[in-house]
């Protein structure tokens, strides 16, 4: 997460959409109310007037999103994007060894995508796609492992995993773990 809020140009009005429990952003905005952000909603739906933001950050969000509405929870970013905005995205990368690692594929239907379909969302919504590259990598899975676990899993000391999980995102490589993708209204 570290680094795709490394991505976020810092002093613009930035929208942190799905922000989980992180307080990254002007305004935190999330389906969850026991995470208790600033707004609870639904990414498909913002209840934000238009070219309200100057940035949106859309971290490993997407593919929690319902199947098929990507588009429309793109195209409702654009729309509270002002003009020049800028939206900030990570999510999994589509990769047989990370997809089939991935606990939450068969638990709740957790996807990942390739940059293509990424692209493709993007022209669809209206969005221009300005960087993308991929960066992580088996540590990355591993530690996804634990996350996804048990509470018993949470616990168990993680000190080096998470080192080696922090090199992995220190630069870009080619077929990462994540894809990161920074796009222009």
């Amino acid at each position: 997460m570290a680094r795709v809020y490394g991505l976020a140009e810092p002093g613009r009005f930035t929208l942190n959409l799905g922000s989980g429990e992180t307080s990254i952003g002007d305004v935190t905005a999330d389906i969850n109310r026991a995470s208790r952000p600033s707004v609870v909603l639904d990414a498909t739906r913002l209840p934000f007037r238009g070219a309200s933001f100057d940035q949106v950050i859309f971290a490993d969000v997407i593919e929690h999103i319902p199947e098929g509405k990507e588009v429309g929870a793109l195209a409702e970013i654009r729309r509270v994007l002002r003009a020049g905005g800028r939206l900030v995205l990570s999510t999994p990368f589509d990769r047989p060894l990370y997809t089939w690692t991935d606990p939450a594929r068969f638990f709740s239907g957790h996807r990942h995508y390739k940059v293509s379909q990424l692209e493709r969302f993007n022209r669809e919504a209206g969005l221009k796609t300005e960087q993308v590259f991929t960066a992580g990598g088996i540590f990355a899975c591993i530690d996804n492992l634990f996350v996804m676990g048990t509470g018993a899993s949470k616990r168990v000391g993680r000190g080096f995993l998470t080192r080696r999980v922090e090199r992995e995102y220190e630069g870009s490589r080619a077929k990462g773990y994540t894809i990161f993708m920074v796009s222009t209204k």
